[in-house]
């Protein structure tokens, strides 16, 4: 896992990251503090780029497509920071995605066992929960459909993969036919139910057509700089997954985009295991926020219902669903609210300081805040995923991409 952070102003932009990467392998979870994850792409123009999650692509490592970017095209300046995170998918093309078909079919292959293990857990789960025999054919390919209607229902609303918006499900059931084969093998393994093909190739296909990636099988890319006709700098995340059919899994995480303009005068931008950093920047944890604020929800569904029996209402159901729009409206207001105060009281404070911070203070501020986020693992985690020495890198306008810590590479 990772924590990076990018702080940015009128000034310069800083970027700062941790060195753990964790290692899965036959003998367990190994976490080495050893990843570089700040680059630059060019020694002429001011423009890098930070990564999190996975620090590899179709099984080559970012760090050579990065350098080899920068001596391909490292030279060609861009008018924006966005046209440069596509000069890189362009680049990524024209080089055949830097895989061979071997680890192509192998990224396939995990993407169909991250959906299967997802779509698995939850019917053990439901059928634990709700006492249905382990026998009981029926009832377990109910739960099967449901799950995957569930999954196939948010995927076909979301926003789709751009490479993937006229990919048809019958040219993916040609590529995938052999691993769904074997996924349908696996179902009868754990008494999952075999005769269920088209609905699993019909999750499968609608979840990779979309930006959702499950268990890090994609990586963040966050570039951060100046594009030619840039003033202020700015930062453009990316998600890239991987090679299917020949079209590439990415998204543009336009949510997550910023730009320094004379309105919006600074931001701070943590990625990956930004909680600690967050919970600095708004006074409050983001798992306290969610907890509380669902909390609040069920206290006051409760309430209805406690108001239903003292006024006996013998329709206790109908009160409750009558009074549901005006739970979630109070709900939105609330957190609306809560949203208001944590802007008022702390994040517009903490960026309206950073309008003025010199380069320096804004290095500082980016480092302390890795190192926070290291302290607070090596404290509560078992597994200290966010560690080792903090690579810290400054861009402006004029000087370009500069270092200002580096741990030593071999």
């Amino acid at each position: 896992m990772t924590a990076i952070v990018g702080i940015l102003n009128k000034r310069a932009a800083v970027m700062a990251a941790d060195s753990a990467v964790t290692v899965n392998n036959d003998k367990g979870v190994k976490i080495y503090n050893t990843a570089t994850k700040v680059f630059s792409l060019s020694d002429e123009h001011p423009i890098g780029v930070m990564i999190y999650d996975n620090v590899e692509f179709m099984g080559t490592p970012w760090e050579l497509i990065f350098n080899l970017y920068r001596k391909e095209r490292g030279g060609i300046a861009c008018h924006s920071v966005q046209e440069y995170a596509e000069s890189f998918i362009s680049f990524l093309k024209e080089n055949d995605y830097f895989s061979s078909e071997e680890s192509r079919e192998n990224y396939l292959l995990q993407e169909i066992s991250a959906f299967y293990n997802v779509v698995k857990d939850e019917v053990s789960e439901l059928v634990e929960k709700e006492g249905i025999s382990k026998d009981d054919n029926n009832a377990i390919k109910e739960k099967v459909k449901g799950v995957l209607d569930e999954i196939h229902g948010v995927c076909k609303n979301a926003e789709k993969c751009k490479e993937f918006e006229n990919y048809s499900e019958k040219e993916f059931c040609k590529t995938s036919k052999i691993l769904v084969d074997s996924l349908m093998d696996a179902c009868g393994e754990v008494n999952l139910p075999t005769d269920m093909r088209e609905e699993w190739q019909r999750g499968i296909f609608t979840h990779l057509c979309t930006n959702f990636f499950l268990n890090n099988l994609g990586t963040g890319i966050v570039f951060i700089g100046y594009g030619d006709q840039d003033i202020f700098p700015s930062v453009f995340p990316t998600v890239i997954g991987g090679v299917i059919d020949n079209r590439l899994r990415y998204f543009f995480n336009l949510e997550r985009a910023d730009k320094i303009t004379h309105e919006n005068s600074a931001c701070i931008l943590p990625f990956a295991q930004g909680d600690v950093m967050l919970t600095m920047m708004k006074g409050i944890a983001p798992d306290m926020y969610t907890a509380i604020t669902d909390e609040v929800q069920v206290l006051m569904e409760k309430t209805v219902r406690q108001v239903a029996e003292e006024l006996g209402v013998s329709d206790g159901e109908k009160v409750t669903e009558a009074a549901t729009p005006i739970i979630e409206m109070t709900q939105k207001e609330l957190e609306e609210k809560i949203d208001d105060i944590i802007t008022e009281k702390f994040t517009s404070g903490l960026v309206n300081t950073v309008e003025f911070f010199n380069v320096e203070d804004m290095v500082n501020m980016a480092e302390s805040l890795i190192s926070i986020t290291n302290l607070q693992r090596h404290i509560t985690s078992s597994e200290e995923t966010v560690g080792g020495p903090i690579d810290v890198a400054v861009i402006t306008k004029t000087n370009g991409f500069k270092w200002v810590k580096q741990k030593m590479t071999k």
